[in-house]
């Protein structure tokens, strides 16, 4: 069991009235006896203040029945009349702090007998004493009193006083940030008295989201004097009784009006009649109650739908009720017509990111923080009256406000292992996953009843249950001070599906007998498809909830977002956190579900009847919260906390840790570590955020940052440097584009206008349409990826720096100036994002700008620690420039014989990386080495040629970290100026480049304009390793490619460089295995050449890039490639990473053969090859027609709108036309359609016209071996045409043989063999057998029948191979349904 010491120190418990009894040497032989509503600790503590060395002697519950409780008064009769203790008077202790409590000779056991005779009394039904009764059970919302003047509290007040500076201004569109507590609606309605030179608002509108809220508001309106005798409440069910009633109260009565309009209301079209009139008034205020809920609604969801493995929630309208339509409220908000409108939200992170308000907007400020410190200072100032009892505790306004105590474990050993096999996985949101049933929408088999993982859930469950052990997790329903404190009575436990909800009812029920302590609780399912009736409605859940608690009965309510916004449920005591979220603003919506009072009243009878007195009893002092992903708990603290510093000071981040440490102390937080459970300390935080950054590339650490997009509408200079930016993570990465010049004029798009003119930063409510939606998220992203360019300024830079401010300072000194050069930043761009950029945003850039500084400048790490953690923040740049993963570097060099790195080393030769990104490849070399022998020198022995300017920066990082010769690092030329190097004849010179290379000249000073020859003295480079670039674009005219940028294969170039330079090795990385096929453009010779070289001494393929290389998605795998000149034996390894362990085989240089890239394979491909060579079958390859077959280009319809219309059903087709299937338009965007168009638009050459008419049997252009995606294989009929999204396999004459075929190619055995090859047209179908003769008089193949077993028989195929083609080919269907298809 672990030590619970913390715990029992800090948890309290559901605290019942006591009897408590103390002495005293300050007054000896007496004994004090008192009750409290609060913990004896908290009691005891404020009388030591007094007698601080008092003997806490006895504490009993002052209960005698579950709902029925007695006074300390009954206690002190009993003392006085029956025991006769002499009570203390005044002066007896002169001096001494003096209590009417302390009863002279009183012993404990006399305590204990009044307690008994008072127990006696009652059971006897007597009238000795008096006692206070529960009327029904129910709570009691702590509220200010219901009669007389309400008094504005300071928080208040405050409010009040910036309302009226705010409107005095000509502000008129406010926020008030204030939490559940505060009294929003109070202050708000004090707002509206101060409107019109002090003589009230006439006309006051309350809109909401919900409409839980509204006996609030008129409880407000018509208890307090401060309103009722002023303001009339009005809502729906007024104006449906009778529509004239406004007029009636504003001009009869003459009183002014508050109207409480829901969402709902606005939408009911019975209502929304009665209602017209209002849109014709003109309201002096409107308060939006809630505003988080609408138009401002952060668009988190859209973040988890574009994650991998995300899978959606089609929750039913039952779980629906509590998400409002951000347009719908928007609409609402700009239908009325409103001189003022204060927004008011508990929540507004999402708001206060966009510049809707200046910080004079914003009139109130308040956290929960806050509150807590009202409390305290309110039981601070009263507390010499509440110990003397003028006063009582209840008479706190925030009484009953519990203490929220959070919880952050990790989860037991088996779910951590299943959460960690899914993150590996490349699965995002592995707690959804986790979660996630069967099926997430309701079945008929009940497959939306079970989970994917059950038994790693049942397993977690009975750990959290006490029916299981684990050393990082606290079975707590089974800790005993929280089963005697009666806390985790009614839990809420949220969840990522509603069909999670039906899985975990169904296992609870099922797995009943297992549990020690949930088999005690009621389970109520108000989200699932299965969810009762009765929970139909919120008053439902509470009704259901309020009996459980009347009868002491536990309850689990399982949700997923029902009830937990608005809705208030007090008796929810616990929360169990299980969903994925990256809102922060969702988050504390769902935890502050618990934060409401649930405070009960106990009445004592007077001989009339009627109460004659009433105490008031806290039954949730506190509160828990578990959430068993501690790390996003402490993410979503450090969020919060950094909110409210930027508001508070303008140099907020630098008192983050002071502001966490401040609400530690308000809501503590827990952890547990093998076995030991401990509190979490600020510092711990902190640390645990810069772990997690620490992890993280710069790329990454932007790509979550808000930007303030309407910045670029305020400044030139932001234009031009934004626009001009790839988008962050796009395939061109951080090169920025040449064809946009310093000169160009970039035309603002409208979508930020629109932005700009809403004041709406992030833009999210301005974009109205999809396609705005996607050009906001490119220039987000386009603002992001300059975001990153800072971010690494920040971590290159040797300066401190904590914020932009820091940066735009110290950008002109030193080599600062050649950094930011490099990086393509300027100090006007950062000067106009600084004075144009929200605030709260450009914290967030200021927080990890400094975060990244200070990683940046650890000291306390050794050479090779601060290289990796520079390497680290470099993440992938772009498709031409992918960072190599640490353990694939690691695993290059280690190709590379110690003897000769000695000897390199020994010799004074060098390595050269030839295209160096981030240092990774200096650092594998740097740790082989050490490995070696520490005390070789290798300061001088690398070299690195970077791709761009940016790796020059991030390169040199590295060496300076590892104390290697900064000056081995090119910095004339790329690599890409490698390849740009010609002879007279236009072609590479890669004996120049050698000889540029190795020429005797400083590396750093180099440029390819050098004027070199081989003779003379060069230095050596005995292996060049690297990860060259892949591809690169081509410019070209637009018309001559369809829209569409080529591009061409390069980094066969840099292995023939490569070749050229070494005397011994090389180690390079290829993009897939097409290069092995002698596939590809421009690769048919080269991958001959390279397959048959006798130095090639190694392949290791990865079929999956991600599989070796983190977030790198190429179609076709990737290849590292190892070449040795020394090298002896012939053939070479081969190692094939696919799924499962690595396969590796010696194969032989395979001459014209082509190689079987999975050897797997192998065996299979060899029987049909010596297949078709007996049967003297050619291949499909060579029967497949040109993808030009019909000249109808991609831009067809585009560029000839009057040439074509769309098909529709039933059109009639005349003589003179085809059915045509082409795209609507060029690039990606292009959807592939039927047209109607006239034959003659077609330019096809005479050998292809019969094709027109002839049956055709197609496959995807670009997905046409079907081995990543769909490859949409289909059957077009004559007088029908395409353009080059498709491509026919094959033309028949009769529909029966294209059937036939079509049923062939449609065989596993036929779809794996298309897979054997890549989906390039050039190598498409080279490994399938062609009968010849698809019909169904054919010798070969009866169409009837399974062609499958068929094929199988006649390739000769054993049952091993026969599984192994199937399960292939459903692996493929699988990752499709599994929705890796696009």
């Amino acid at each position: 069991m672990a030590d619970t010491t913390i715990l029992d120190e800090l948890i309290v418990g559901r605290v019942e009235p006591r009897i408590y009894a103390f002495t005293t040497n300050t007054i000896p032989n007496y004994l004090k006896v008192g009750d409290t509503y609060r913990p004896i600790k908290v009691r005891l503590d404020e009388w030591r203040e007094h007698y601080p060395h008092l003997k806490h002697e006895y504490d009993e519950s002052a209960k005698v029945a579950d709902d029925v409780f007695f006074r300390d008064y009954s206690v002190h009769a009993f003392l006085e009349e029956t025991q006769h203790c002499e009570r203390l008077t005044k002066g007896i202790f002169p001096g001494i702090y003096f209590s009417n409590e302390f009863f002279k000779g009183a012993t404990k056991k006399n305590v204990v007998e009044a307690i008994n005779d008072i127990q006696q009394d009652f059971d006897a039904k007597g009238q000795r004493y008096q006692f206070y009764r529960v009327e029904d059970g129910l709570p009691s919302e702590q509220k200010f009193a219901s009669t007389g003047m309400w008094k504005l509290r300071p928080n208040q007040a405050e409010t009040v006083r910036k309302f009226k500076s705010a409107i005095a201004k000509g502000r008129k569109n406010l926020l008030m940030y204030a939490v559940m507590r505060f009294g929003k609606s109070f202050t708000s309605m004090c707002c509206a008295k101060e409107m019109n030179d002090g003589k009230g608002a006439k006309l006051v509108l309350v809109l909401s989201a919900k409409a839980d809220v509204k006996n609030e508001w008129r409880r407000t309106v018509e208890s307090a004097e401060n309103f009722r005798n002023d303001y009339e409440f009005l809502a729906s069910k007024d104006f449906v009784r009778n529509p004239k009633v406004l007029d009636v109260i504003l001009k009869e009565q003459h009183k002014k009006a508050v109207v409480f309009v829901t969402l709902q209301d606005l939408q009911t079209l019975t209502i929304k009649k009665k209602y017209k009139h209002l849109f014709k008034q003109k309201f002096d205020l409107l308060l939006v109650d809630e505003t988080h809920y609408g138009a401002r609604a952060g668009k988190y969801g859209e973040i988890l739908r574009n994650t991998k493995n995300y899978v959606p929630d089609k929750a039913s309208k039952k779980d629906g009720e509590d998400k409002d339509s951000a347009a719908e409220m928007n609409d609402a908000v700009k239908a009325f017509k409103v001189k003022v409108t204060i927004h008011l939200s508990g929540t507004p992170y999402r708001i206060l990111m966009g510049s809707e308000f200046e910080k004079e907007d914003i009139i109130a400020f308040c956290q929960f923080t806050d509150i807590v410190k009202e409390q305290k200072a309110w039981d601070e100032k009263h507390r010499q009256e509440i110990l003397d009892e003028e006063r009582k505790a209840w008479e706190n306004p925030y009484y009953g406000f519990p203490e929220m105590v959070r919880f952050a474990f990790h989860p037991n050993e088996s779910t951590r292992k299943r959460l960690d096999s899914l993150r590996k996985g490349g699965v995002t949101y592995a707690f959804s996953a986790l979660f996630e049933p069967v099926s997430v929408k309701p079945l008929e088999n009940n497959d939306h009843k079970k989970f994917k993982y059950e038994q790693e859930i049942l397993d977690l469950f009975q750990v959290i249950d006490g029916s299981k052990k684990d050393e990082n997790l606290l079975g707590f329903l089974d800790y005993d001070k929280i089963k005697d404190g009666k806390m985790c009575h009614h839990i809420v436990c949220v969840l990522p599906y509603c069909a999670s909800c039906d899985a975990l009812e169904l296992l609870l029920k099922r797995k009943r007998s297992v549990f020690k302590n949930l088999a005690e609780y009621k389970v109520l399912n108000i989200s699932g498809h299965e969810m009762p009736r009765e929970y139909a409605d919120v008053e439902g859940v509470r009704k259901a909830i309020d009996d459980c608690e009347k009868k002491g009965q536990k309850t689990l309510t399982l949700t997923v977002n029902r009830m937990l916004t608005g809705s208030t449920v007090p008796q929810w005591d616990t929360m169990l956190y299980f969903k994925d979220t990256a809102s922060p603003q969702e988050y504390d919506q769902a935890i502050f579900r618990l934060q409401n009072q649930f405070v009960q009243e106990l009445k004592s009878e007077g001989a009339d009847g009627k109460p004659s007195d009433v105490i008031k009893f806290n039954k949730k002092p506190q509160t828990l919260l578990v959430d068993f992903d501690p790390a996003r708990l402490f993410r979503m603290q450090e969020e919060k906390s950094k909110i409210y510093n930027v508001n508070e000071d303008k140099a907020g981040n630098s008192k983050l840790e002071e502001r966490i440490r401040e609400e530690l102390t308000v809501s503590p937080v827990i952890c547990m570590n093998a076995g030991k459970i401990r509190r979490v300390e600020a510092a711990e935080i902190m640390e645990e955020i810069s772990n997690y950054s620490r992890n993280r590339g710069v790329a990454d650490e932007a790509s979550k940052i808000d930007v303030d997009v309407t910045a670029a509408t305020k400044s030139e200079a932001i234009q031009q440097a934004i626009l001009k930016e790839n988008p962050l993570g796009d395939k061109k990465g951080f090169v920025l584009d040449p064809s946009k010049g310093e000169g160009d004029d970039l035309e603002v798009p409208e979508v930020l206008e629109k932005a700009a003119d809403n004041n709406d930063p992030t833009g999210e409510s301005s974009a109205e349409t999809s396609k705005d939606q996607e050009e906001l998220r490119r220039i987000a992203n386009q603002f992001r990826a300059y975001c990153a360019r800072i971010l690494f300024f920040a971590f290159l830079t040797k300066s401190k720096v904590q914020s932009l401010e820091d940066i735009i300072a110290c950008m002109d000194a030193g080599e600062n100036v050649r950094i930011a050069a490099n990086l393509r930043i300027s100090k006007k761009v950062l000067k106009a994002i600084q004075k144009y950029f929200n605030r709260f945003i450009l914290s967030a850039w200021d927080y990890k700008i400094a975060n990244l500084n200070k990683l940046s400048r650890d000291e306390s790490l050794d050479p090779l620690q601060r290289a990796t953690t520079a390497n680290s923040k470099f993440d992938r740049l772009g498709e031409s420039e992918i960072v190599t993963p640490g353990k694939i570097a690691d695993d290059m060099v280690a190709l590379l014989p110690e003897k000769e790195l000695k000897r390199i080393a020994a010799d004074g030769e060098k390595i050269l990386d030839i295209s160096g990104k981030t240092g990774e490849f200096a650092i594998a070399l740097y740790k082989r080495y050490q490995k070696i022998d520490p005390k070789i020198d290798v300061s001088d022995l690398i070299l690195t040629i970077p791709t761009s300017s940016h790796a020059y920066e991030f390169t040199r990082k590295v060496y300076e970290a590892l104390g290697l010769n900064i000056n081995n690092i090119a910095e004339q030329f790329t690599a890409y100026d490698l390849i740009a190097v010609k002879n007279k004849n236009g072609e590479i010179d890669y004996e120049r480049i050698k000889n540029l290379l190795t020429q005797k000249k400083p590396f750093n000073k180099i440029t390819m304009n050098d004027k070199v020859t081989s003779k003379g003295k060069h230095m050596k480079i005995a292996a060049v390793i690297g990860n060259p670039p892949y591809q690169k674009e081509v410019a070209t005219k637009k018309s001559e490619t369809n829209g569409q940028v080529p591009r061409v294969n390069v980094f066969h170039l840099f292995q023939n460089a490569a070749d050229e330079i070494t005397t011994t090795f090389t180690s390079l990385i290829y993009p897939g295995g097409r290069w092995m096929l002698q596939s590809g453009k421009g690769l048919k010779e080269f991958g001959y050449a390279q397959i048959n070289d006798p130095i090639l001494d190694r392949i290791d393929f990865y079929p999956k890039a991600s599989d070796g290389f983190d977030a790198v998605e190429i179609g076709d795998g990737l290849s590292v490639v190892y070449k040795n000149v020394k090298k002896t034996n012939s053939g070479f390894t081969y190692c094939y990473h696919g799924a499962g362990d690595p396969i590796t085989c010696h194969l032989d240089n395979p001459g014209d053969a082509i190689i079987s890239l999975n050897p797997s394979d192998e065996v299979i491909m060899k029987k049909v090859s010596k297949f078709c060579a007996a049967k003297g079958f050619p291949y499909m390859h060579d029967r497949i027609l040109p993808r030009t077959l019909f000249g109808v280009e991609s831009d067809f319809v585009e560029m000839n709108p009057s040439k074509v219309k769309e098909l529709t059903e039933g059109m009639d087709i005349a003589e003179t036309e085809i059915k045509l299937f082409t795209n609507d338009r060029a690039g990606k965007g292009g959807r592939a359609k039927w047209y109607v168009a006239k034959r003659s638009v077609l330019n096809v050459k005479p050998e292809y016209q019969k094709c027109i008419d002839d049956w055709k049997v197609v496959v995807s252009s670009a997905n046409a071996g079907g081995k990543m995606r769909d490859w949409q294989l289909a059957i077009f009929d004559p007088n029908s045409a395409f353009g080059r999204s498709r491509v026919a396999l094959a033309t028949f004459k009769s529909e029966a043989e294209a059937k036939n075929f079509y049923k062939y190619c449609n065989t596993y055995f036929v779809r794996f063999l298309f897979l054997k090859t890549e989906d390039a047209l050039t190598s498409l179908g080279k490994k399938v057998p062609d009968f010849g003769d698809y019909s169904n008089a054919n010798a070969i193949l009866d169409f009837t029948k399974d062609i499958d077993e068929q094929l199988y028989r006649l390739v000769g195929l054993d049952a091993s191979e026969i599984a192994h083609v199937e399960n292939t080919i459903k692996e493929v269907d699988k990752s499709r349904s599994d929705g890796n298809e696009e």
